[in-house]
């Protein structure tokens, strides 16, 4: 293709992209009435603004290493500096000095957590030595910049559990159901009032009230899972299958009955044997980190694992570590596992219901948040998830079998599920094997966001979903493999990018952009500018998809959609596919190749396999580097997250939580 044509073809592609060095634009006049709606920052001035603010002077946004590009093609810069503390405390539970009416110094170390949280302020550490902390720890200030931030560290290399449940004690008795012929290998115990404290767990619904009138409602909300009781019973540390009526307790051992009321378990122990000799825990709070006021700012939250508790399923995202509307938090390196509902909640909303946001929301919620190598395991519903994340941060996070409570007829169940991002980065992540939930799920009005170098293995469901957004978004230099869905489903979305991304062995469509099309509550709008639905000015470029055989990308015509340069490679004993026929019927595809070769992704040990056919494709303006970040600086480039698809590039640790996770790339046979 002559030079000057290329250059034409890529402007028409992107022409909906402002260009790299655009000049800032004019931000109208926004009240601060109209930035309780995520959607007021939608305009940059005001977004970075918020980022930069919450302390006595505008904080320095620095570059990250190496930069990225947004996809307006401005810089994503981050307001997180080198952690500086004043005054370090110390809570060890196992120290045999351990007290509260201590100092809380090295020697002299607090018993609680909770104590620590009296004391803190702007500045102050505390670090917490290895033990299992049983409290909710509530967070009663916020720092006042990233230099006073208020930090709560685990003592490194130290296992600190922070857990949401209580050691079951008391009598057992054999299980006498009123009203029903009782089970021989079933016992029943009475939950004793002063554990409960206020919040019964076993008496509220997973539903929270407030879903019994969301418009979305398509039915079969009112029956189990959604009714089920949210308190969790664990055994020798092994978490009980919870049943909705007594005779299913027939059906397997490990199982356990809610009688009504909320105040009697029945409980078929593991292996039919007798309760007494088994260790038994019940989750007893809603929390595990948490500030009761909203809206604290620079808390930072390092190293802990925390467990084991009753949360409700969304909405409201309320996850065992909460926000609660904070700004310009660091969650990172935790663990996260056994939870009712979500992980870890962030953003600017906690409910879309009622759509209008509440006048007193805090003014900086969602702005800024990072999260950061956390490891999401067996989550109920989603690893994380938050309503309006501003500038945010979200990279080196692992989720793992989420999404166990099935109740993806809410949809808000993933192994990672994010709303409302505006000028984000979601990078590196990686999603292994959900349940009933797609893997990663972009929701709602999102604006701005770049979703870059993230793997999503085995979903039951789709791989990648980007719902109800206008963009521009950009979703590049992606691995989705193995789902049971699409490798990526987009709806109700436009102006979105799809570039550089590697799709494959996925039981639907590589990628399906579904026409707009009505809902029970009408059009799908944007839930704060009502904006109508529409499935326009997408672009499809350079990515690899592998194992599809004859399916191909579902891009609806007439929409000004783009799909091409794209590489289709089926293995050696797959069906042909005829990518002229498909040019011939669709119109897409026009410089597009098809090839036969195999490639194998191997999720034990986070490698990818193969050999794979290169193909030279426009570079998109916001792209400059590849999943490795190997340099992309050319006009044009390779397609596929690669530079080098048929060459073993450098094996880089890809961080995940508390594990690290390698990804050695295309190796060469």
């Amino acid at each position: 293709m002559a030079k000057s044509a290329f250059y034409k073809l890529v402007g028409v592609l992107f022409a909906a992209m402002p260009a790299a060095m655009a000049s800032e634009p004019v931000a109208p006049a926004l009240k601060s009435a109209e930035l309780t709606r995520c959607n007021g920052f939608n305009d940059p001035k005001a977004a970075w603004e918020a980022v930069a603010a919450g302390a006595e002077q505008p904080l320095p946004l620095r570059s990250l290493t190496p930069p990225v590009l947004l996809p307006d093609g401005r810089e994503f810069r981050t307001w997180e500096q080198s952690a500086e503390h004043g005054r370090t405390f110390f809570v060890a539970q196992r120290h045999p000095q351990a007290s509260d009416d201590n100092p809380g110094s090295e020697a002299r170390p607090w018993k609680t957590i909770g104590r620590a949280v009296a004391a803190l302020e702007p500045g102050d550490r505390v670090v917490v030595r290895q033990g299992l902390y049983r409290e909710w720890v509530r967070p009663a200030r916020g720092g006042t910049g990233p230099n006073a931030m208020i930090t709560y560290q685990a003592a490194p290399g130290e296992e600190v559990i922070v857990s949401g449940s209580e050691p079951l004690a008391g009598r057992w008795t054999p299980s006498t159901p009123s009203g029903q012929s009782p089970l021989a290998s079933a016992w029943m115990i009475e939950l004793p009032a002063p554990l409960l404290d206020g919040y019964n767990p076993f008496a509220e619904r997973n539903i929270s009230d407030a879903m019994s009138d969301n418009p979305y409602n398509r039915g079969g909300w009112d029956k189990p899972p959604y009714t089920l009781p949210r308190g969790l019973v664990f055994q020798d540390g092994r978490r009980l299958l919870q049943v909705a009526e007594y005779a299913e307790l027939a059906q397997a051992d490990g199982a356990y009955w809610v009688e009504p009321g909320g105040r009697r378990l029945h409980v078929r122990p593991c292996q039919d044997q007798p309760p007494a000799k088994a260790a038994f825990d019940v989750t007893t709070r809603p929390f595990a980190f948490a500030p009761e006021q909203a809206g604290l700012g620079f808390i930072r939250v390092d190293g802990f694992v925390v467990e084991r508790v009753a949360n409700c399923v969304p909405v409201p995202q309320l996850g065992a570590i909460s926000t609660m509307q904070g700004h310009h938090w660091i969650v990172e390196n935790n663990v996260v596992r056994q939870v009712n509902g979500l992980g870890l909640d962030y953003g600017r909303r906690q409910t879309f219901i009622p759509y209008e946001v509440p006048a007193d929301t805090p003014y900086l919620a969602g702005v800024g948040t990072i999260v950061r190598g956390n490891t999401f395991l067996e989550c109920g519903v989603s690893a994380l998830s938050g309503l309006g994340l501003i500038g945010g941060l979200v990279e080196d996070n692992y989720s793992r079998d989420c999404g166990w409570r099935r109740v993806q007829g809410l949809a808000e169940s993933g192994g990672i599920k994010l709303h409302y991002l505006k000028h984000t980065l979601v990078r590196r992540n990686a999603v292994q094997g959900t349940t009933s939930a797609a893997g990663l799920w972009v929701d709602h009005s999102n604006h701005n966001s770049r979703i870059t170098q993230n793997i999503v293995f085995g979903a039951e469901g789709n791989a990648f979903f980007l719902e109800a957004s206008y963009g521009p978004n950009l979703v590049d230099h992606n691995i989705f493999w193995g789902s049971s869905g699409d490798g990526m489903l987009l709806t109700h979305t436009g102006h979105a990018t799809i570039a550089h991304n590697l799709v494959g062995c996925c039981r639907g469509l590589p990628v399906r952009i579904a026409p707009a099309r009505p809902l029970p509550t009408g059009r799908m709008i944007d839930l704060e500018t009502k904006r109508f639905s529409a499935s326009d000015h997408n672009r499809l470029i350079g990515n690899v998809f592998y194992g599809f055989e004859s399916r191909t990308p579902l891009v609806p015509a007439d929409m000004d959609n783009v799909s091409d340069w794209n590489v289709f490679v089926n293995p050696p004993d797959g069906k042909p596919f005829d990518l002229a026929a498909w040019h011939q019927k669709t119109g897409y595809e026009t410089h597009s190749q098809a090839a036969t070769s195999s490639l194998e992704f191997l999720p034990a040990e986070w490698k990818l396999r193969g050999l794979l056919p290169t193909l030279a494709c426009p570079r998109i303006p916001a792209v400059t580097s590849d999943y490795f970040a190997a340099v992309r600086s050319d006009e044009t480039t390779e397609a596929g997250p690669f530079v080098k698809l048929n060459l073993k590039p450098e094996t880089v640790p890809f961080t995940a939580g508390a594990g690290t996770r390698k990804l050695d790339g295309a190796v060469t046979d």
